[in-house]
């Protein structure tokens, strides 16, 4: 019995350090694609969705804009589209490659 908790404990923060380092990897991706670039407010709270999204989900695609409840609820595909004035999916594109460099 004390084995299993033992082996319990060890997995928890196995997890937990995975957690961190996931949520500190999609940080540095979102901030990697925002140099150089102005947002404005409404994209600034758009990029706040994506990166909860992708703290939750590990991935986005731009059929996630369709379906994930976070960005069903603030309008979806459509809006993403319109905030970034028809960026979005290269928007989602430089995500991923920064979220794929950073895996390495």
């Amino acid at each position: 019995m004390h084995n299993k908790a033992l082996a319990n404990i060890i997995l928890m923060v196995k997890r937990a350090d995975e957690l961190i380092y996931t949520a500190d990897r999609i940080d540095r991706a979102i901030a990697s694609v925002m140099v150089g670039k102005s947002f404005n407010e409404e994209q600034l709270k758009w990029l706040g969705y994506i990166q909860e999204h992708l703290v939750q989900n590990l991935s986005i695609e731009i059929d996630d804009f369709e379906y994930a409840p976070i960005f069903e609820r603030v309008g979806g595909n459509g809006k993403g589209k319109k905030v970034f004035s028809g960026g979005l999916e290269a928007l989602i594109d430089e995500i991923n490659a920064a979220l794929a460099s950073k895996s390495k």
